[in-house]
């Protein structure tokens, strides 16, 4: 599987990639979130570049794990780029907390302004694909009789 992340914000998209193992993580880049045609192009072109047929997108639940009104403008995003995407892919949501600040703590403020999203987005894949690599390791541990 090939797995690209989306890091959805009002202004700004952060995109990042797992290599196929899943084990390797990298920010790619950021799209100017105009939410127009424009924007789900570069997106699009991403996933194709990347052979991605599998997209997490973080969802931002509150302190109590219920998803706030950003979560519903999140889905409706997403659910455009699959209408409007020409790949076929798998979407999952993944819940995250503060990505963009855990992500870029260290990194220089021009840094940040560039590449803070696609940090964040690297952030949201590399927990999903721990939390896929926890759920892969508790199926093949055998029940005791």
């Amino acid at each position: 599987m090939s797995y690209l992340a989306i890091d959805y914000g009002a202004k700004n998209i952060g995109i990042a990639i797992a290599d196929k193992s899943g084990i390797a993580v990298k920010p790619l880049g950021v799209v100017n979130n105009n939410n127009s045609d424009y924007t789900f192009a570069q997106i699009d072109n991403y996933i194709g570049e990347w052979h991605s047929d599998h997209v997490i997108t973080g969802l931002p639940l509150n302190a109590e794990g219920e998803e706030t009104v950003n979560c519903k403008i999140i889905r409706k995003f997403i659910n455009k780029l699959v209408l409007k995407s020409t790949y076929k892919f798998k979407i999952d949501f993944y819940p995250e907390y503060f990505s963009t600040s855990f992500s870029t703590q260290g990194l220089s403020r021009k840094n940040k302004q560039a590449m803070g999203d696609a940090y964040a987005a690297a952030y949201i894949l590399k927990k999903y694909l721990e939390w896929q690599s926890e759920k892969s390791a508790l199926k093949l541990i055998a029940p005791l009789t």
